[in-house]
């Protein structure tokens, strides 16, 4: 009798094997379901990463744009920097031109007025 019981234990013991193969096999990747899992989240992970790089790529052409706004205002401050300076060497150089001009007709107008006081009479 001992054996008897003895059997059927192991009996029911390879039972409750067969039964946690059969849920194994159910879920494994040979039946597809877990597969099915997986692709779907492959596929919103693919999906999501597919957004992102989207997202990236609309910020890379706004930062772009930027990039592209402030060099034209860099290059039209170099130009105007340059003509101003070109502006003001110009001016500068009127100025000293003018100056010259004063000084030498002054030197001339003393030049004439000495002359004048030493005309004898």
């Amino acid at each position: 009798m001992e054996q008897s019981v003895f059997a059927d234990a192991i009996l029911d013991h390879r039972q409750d094997l067969s039964d946690a193969h059969s849920v194994d096999s159910t879920f494994s990747n040979d039946s597809g379901i877990v597969v099915a899992h997986e692709a779907f989240e492959h596929d919103l992970t693919a999906e999501k990463l597919f957004n992102e790089l989207q997202r990236v790529k609309e910020d890379l052409k706004s930062k772009d744009s930027e990039v592209r706004r402030a060099h034209e205002m860099r290059d039209n401050a170099d130009r105007e920097i340059e003509d101003l300076t070109a502006s003001l060497f110009e001016s500068a150089h009127s100025m000293v031109e003018q100056a010259k001009y004063a000084q030498a007709n002054a030197e001339q107008k003393l030049k004439n007025s000495n002359q004048t006081v030493n005309i004898p009479v």
